[in-house]
């Protein structure tokens, strides 16, 4: 766990550069996507570097969930970009944020669950 603050620096840094050069989109809808792909990688990796708790996987999976919602719906999106909507609710005109929400939710109970089981037992 040692190199994990280097490579968050790196990407950090990437991050900032290539949103600017990287064709296709503007250089803000980059800056959007690459975020949400370094949170889906940095999620993954903590949830195979850290001890597996049921909240700690609960927590890494609802990041990855989320990021990848905010980094697809954000990539499918070619038109203007709707103010006060979830970016998948106003792209497929379901209610993909509240689905998304209830998924999430159902996460965190089985989590909690799962650690008042282990917690009983000892």
């Amino acid at each position: 766990m040692r190199w994990l603050g280097s490579v968050l620096i790196v990407a950090i840094f990437a991050r900032h550069n290539l949103a600017w050069s990287l064709p296709g989109y503007n250089p803000q809808a980059w800056f959007y996507v690459l975020g949400g792909l370094l949170e889906i990688i940095l999620c993954s990796t903590l949830l195979l570097t850290l001890p597996p708790q049921p909240l700690i996987k609960a927590a890494m999976w609802i990041g990855i969930l989320e990021a990848a919602q905010v980094s697809v719906c954000r990539l499918a999106t070619t038109g203007p970009i709707p103010r006060d909507a979830n970016l998948c609710d106003a792209l497929t005109g379901w209610p993909i944020g509240f689905l998304l929400t209830v998924v999430e939710f159902g996460v965190v109970c089985w989590a909690i669950k799962r650690s008042w089981r282990s917690a009983s037992r000892s």
